[in-house]
C-alpha cells in the first residue's frame, strides 16, 4: 500500500513538474545565450569596416520581453587623408582597423558606455534593461551612411595612399537582412516597442537611417520610438546662388548664418565624400506616388526634410532630439575645420564655434516645434552644460550632469534624461508635453568641476574612445 501511494505522489509531482515545464518560455535565441553579448558576422560581404574586415554586430538576447533596443555606437566621423588616417591633433573615427571579436567582453568600453547597453548599470536602471539589445559597432566613419570606398593621399606626400570603406549604409541593411531573414527572423516577427537610439555619431546613424529599420520591420513593430542623442543633422538648405567653393566666403570676420548656413560646407564634404546621395535617394524612391511625402522631402536640405519626413508617415512613433546647449565635441567636427579664418581655438574660437551651434541648435528646436503643432508626435530634452566629454551626449556614461532644474523661461523643474526616457517609454505621456530646454546659468557654464579635472576626463575620453 504504501508502495503505491509513494508511486502516486511520484506521478502528481511529475505530473505538475511537467506541467510548469511546457508553461515556461523557451529560449527563443537557441544557440545564442540570453543577456550575454554574441557576435554575430553578416552574410552580406558587403558589410565591411573601413579596412576592409567584415563587419560584426552584437546581440544581448532576451526572454523576459520582446522588446528590442537597436543601438548605434557613436565615435567620430572622418572624411579626408588627416582624419581618416588618425593624425595627430585632427578629429577622427573610431575602429578603422575592425571590430574584434571580444569588443563586447564584460567590462570593455563599448559595453559599458551607456546605461542603454549596460544593463547592470551601477546609477541608471533604464526601463530597456530586460529588453533584447542589438548593438551596431562603428568602424566605417561616416555616421553609418556611406556607400563607397574612398582613396585619401596624403597631401604632404609622405604616406601611402588610405583606401578606407565608407559602407555604413551596407552594414545597417545587413543587420536588418538578419533580423528579419536569418535563423532567428520568427523572434522578430512581433516587436511590441522598438526603440532605435545612439550617441553622437550614433544619434545621427540612428536618425539617418531609421526610415530604413522602420520599413524593413514593417508591421513586425507595434510602437517605434527613435531618440538621437547628441547626432543633429541642422537644417541647412543649400542654394543655387552659394558658391562651389563655400571656403571663399570665409573671410577674418566670423561667419554670419546669412551667407549660408553654418553647417552647410561640412554637409557638403561628407556628402559628396561617403556618396550619401545614393542612400538617400533610396529614400526618395520609396515615397514616390505619395504626393504629400514627396511635398516634403528635397535632398538639398536632409536635415529638415528628413525629419519632416520621418514625422509625418511614422505618425504614431515617438520621436525624440537631446544634446546640450554647449556641445564642443560635435561643434568642432561641423565646424572647425571648415572655417579656419573664423575659429582660432587658441583666440576666441571655442565662442564663435558655440555662436554657430546656438543659431542652428535653435532651427532645429523650431522645427521641432512646427512638427510637434501639425504631428504631435516630436520632442526634445536639451540641458545646457555638464562638466566633462565637452558637453557631449546625455546618454553615454551615465545621467549624471543631464539635471534640468529651471526650463528656457526661467521656470522651476526637476527632470534628467532618465526621467525623460521614462516618460518618452510611455506611450501615455504625449510627446509634445516632452520639450525642454535648460535655463543657462554661469554655476554651470563656469564650473564647478575645476579646469584641470575637465581637461584630465576629456583626455582620458580621447585616448579610451569612450564615445
Amino acid at each position: 500500500m504504501k508502495r503505491n501511494v509513494c508511486m502516486i505522489v511520484f506521478a502528481v509531482i511529475s505530473s505538475l513538474l511537467n506541467f510548469y515545464a511546457c508553461d515556461l518560455p523557451e529560449n527563443p535565441f537557441p544557440g545564442l545565450e540570453l543577456f550575454k553579448w554574441n557576435m554575430i558576422v553578416p552574410d552580406n560581404e558587403l558589410a565591411v569596416c573601413a579596412n576592409g574586415s567584415r563587419y560584426k554586430f552584437f546581440i544581448s538576447p532576451s526572454d523576459k520581453s520582446n522588446n528590442v533596443l537597436i543601438y548605434f555606437q557613436g565615435g567620430g566621423s572622418c572624411w579626408d587623408f588627416s582624419s581618416c588616417g588618425g593624425r595627430k591633433g585632427i578629429r577622427g573615427a573610431i575602429n578603422r582597423d575592425g571590430i574584434p571579436d571580444d569588443f563586447m567582453d564584460d567590462c570593455s568600453i563599448p559595453s559599458i558606455m551607456s546605461p542603454f547597453v549596460w544593463r547592470t548599470h551601477p546609477l541608471d536602471d533604464y526601463q530597456t534593461r530586460d529588453w533584447t539589445i542589438i548593438f551596431l559597432p562603428y568602424c566605417t566613419g561616416d555616421v553609418f551612411t556611406g556607400d563607397t570606398t574612398a582613396t585619401y593621399t596624403d597631401p604632404e606626400g609622405n604616406a601611402s595612399d588610405l583606401v578606407y570603406h565608407h559602407a555604413g549604409h551596407e552594414n545597417v541593411m545587413a543587420v536588418l537582412d538578419w533580423m528579419t531573414q536569418g535563423e532567428y527572423a520568427k523572434y522578430f516577427d512581433d516587436i511590441p516597442t522598438l526603440l532605435v537610439t545612439g550617441s553622437s555619431a550614433g544619434g545621427a546613424g540612428a536618425f539617418l537611417n531609421y526610415f530604413f529599420i522602420r520599413e524593413a520591420l514593417g508591421s513586425r513593430v507595434g510602437q517605434g520610438i527613435l531618440l538621437n542623442d547628441s547626432g543633429p543633422v541642422y537644417p541647412a538648405e543649400d542654394k543655387p546662388e552659394y558658391p562651389a567653393d563655400l571656403s571663399e566666403l570665409d573671410g577674418d570676420a566670423p561667419h554670419t548664418y546669412e551667407n549660408y548656413p553654418h553647417s552647410l560646407p561640412s554637409q557638403r564634404t561628407v556628402k559628396a565624400v561617403w556618396r550619401t546621395d545614393s542612400v538617400f535617394g533610396l529614400i526618395q524612391d520609396a515615397i514616390k506616388g505619395d504626393d504629400d511625402l514627396m511635398a516634403l522631402y528635397r535632398e538639398t536640405n536632409i536635415g529638415d526634410s528628413l525629419n519632416r519626413l520621418l514625422s509625418a508617415k511614422y505618425a504614431e512613433d515617438r520621436i525624440a532630439h537631446t544634446q546640450f546647449t554647449m556641445d564642443e565635441e560635435y561643434a568642432s567636427y561641423i565646424y572647425e575645420r571648415f572655417y579656419p579664418n573664423d575659429i582660432d581655438m587658441d583666440d576666441d574660437g571655442l565662442d564663435v564655434m558655440l555662436g554657430y551651434w546656438a543659431e542652428e541648435q535653435q532651427m532645429l528646436i523650431d522645427l521641432y516645434d512646427e512638427l510637434c503643432e501639425t504631428n504631435g508626435n516630436v520632442g526634445y530634452f536639451i540641458p545646457y552644460y555638464r562638466p566633462f566629454i565637452e558637453s557631449h551626449t546625455t546618454c553615454s556614461i551615465a545621467s549624471i550632469g543631464t539635471l534640468i532644474d529651471r526650463d528656457i523661461n526661467g521656470d522651476y523643474i526637476y527632470i534628467d534624461i532618465k526621467d525623460y526616457i521614462r516618460d518618452l517609454l510611455n506611450p501615455d505621456v504625449p510627446m509634445c508635453q516632452l520639450r525642454y530646454i535648460e535655463h543657462a546659468s554661469y554655476l554651470e557654464a563656469n564650473g564647478p568641476v575645476p579646469n584641470f579635472v575637465r581637461d584630465l576626463i576629456d583626455f582620458l575620453d580621447e585616448n579610451l574612445e569612450l564615445l
